[in-house]
């Protein structure tokens, strides 16, 4: 999708009718790399228990009990972090929607006008 910018022409409609600049190509290729970093972190987040698993076995004492501790917290940490981009992802991706919606019904409403402006005043 192409940057949405505020063509000089539609700057004299009223404000209600003027397209909303917005960074569509910018927010599009953060949605990206949101949804990308997400998938990495489930990736490893789902293979890690068993390579945990492996690394545990046998071992005792205070470290291990560290190593749990500190493992537990990442992986809570990990998985949050998930969340957030997938969130964050979702509401660009409901801010791009909302953007072309009202950018479409904003031109029509200058269409609506053009015409309006063009019709003989005693047609109206």
């Amino acid at each position: 999708m192409p940057p949405t910018r505020i063509p000089p022409e539609d700057l004299a409609y009223p404000a209600h009718m003027q397209a909303i600049s917005f960074p569509t190509a910018a927010a599009q290729a953060a949605k990206t790399v949101c949804d990308r970093i997400a998938a990495l972190l489930n990736e490893h987040l789902l293979a890690r228990p068993g390579l945990v698993e492996g690394a545990r076995d046998g071992w005792e004492g205070a470290f291990r009990t560290e190593f749990d501790e500190t493992w537990r917290l990442q992986e809570v940490r990990l998985a949050g972090l998930k969340e957030d981009l997938q969130r964050l992802s979702g509401d660009i991706a409901t801010a791009l929607t909302n953007v072309s919606t009202i950018n479409a019904q904003r031109a029509a409403q200058r269409e609506e006008h053009r015409a309006q402006l063009q019709t003989p005043t005693g047609a109206r």
